[in-house]
């Protein structure tokens, strides 16, 4: 792999960790925010 696309993967992997993993905890419920509210649902 690149350079470019082993930091695209590192990136995208960071996006996840930072984005995603806090969302499937139970402070997600108190999230009244649409945005938040629809990330939500996706899981």
């Amino acid at each position: 792999m690149t350079y470019k696309a082993n930091l695209t993967q590192y990136l995208s992997n960071e996006f996840k960790r930072l984005y995603e993993e806090p969302f499937n905890t139970d402070v997600t419920v108190q999230v009244g925010e649409e945005g938040h509210s629809k990330i939500f649902q996706a899981h």
